[in-house]
């Protein structure tokens, strides 16, 4: 299956964060698409220095909220 993660940028435009071809549908392959994105791609320093300068965008701690409700650190 094809699995494509988009986020929506400061001028409403779509873009393909990363995509990946996967096996099985589960949780933990999600989280680690996640991990991945913010561990070995730019994505943290773009999300946070380019594409949300405000640092007290709504945005930020809704969608770290909802990717992170079930997960234990």
């Amino acid at each position: 299956m094809l699995c494509i993660i988009a986020v929506i940028d400061n001028n409403y435009k779509l873009r393909i964060v990363i995509s990946a071809i996967i096996e099985d549908e589960t949780l933990n392959t999600y989280q680690w698409l996640f991990d991945a994105i913010l561990t070995e791609t730019v994505a943290v320093k773009y999300l946070s220095d380019t594409l949300y300068i405000n640092k007290e965008s709504w945005a930020i701690p809704w969608i770290h909220k909802r990717f992170t409700k079930y997960t234990e650190n």
